[in-house]
């Protein structure tokens, strides 16, 4: 069963989870898929000391990069971005 209730910040939230409350839309989503997202943002932190995106959303620089170019996105957080071999 979808959940239908935000939890979290903003720097967390899934992208399935912050679009539709940007947009006023009702929200449906998957919790799993919501966790392993802000499980990733963890590892981010942890490994860089910063999070990868300011918001899940179109309107932060960092997270249009993921969705449109990852390398760039890469790019943009060097000296972190993963070996070509590695990917």
């Amino acid at each position: 069963e979808p959940l239908t209730d935000p939890c979290g910040t903003a720097a967390y939230l899934a992208p399935e989870v912050l679009g539709p409350l940007e947009r006023g839309e009702p929200l449906a989503y998957d919790g799993a898929a919501a966790d392993v997202w802000a499980a990733a943002v963890v590892i981010f932190l942890l490994v860089k000391g910063a999070p990868p995106v300011a918001a899940a959303s179109s309107r932060d620089p960092f997270f249009d990069l993921l969705a449109t170019d990852r390398e760039g996105f890469w790019r943009g957080h060097a000296p972190f971005a993963p070996s070509a071999g590695a990917r």
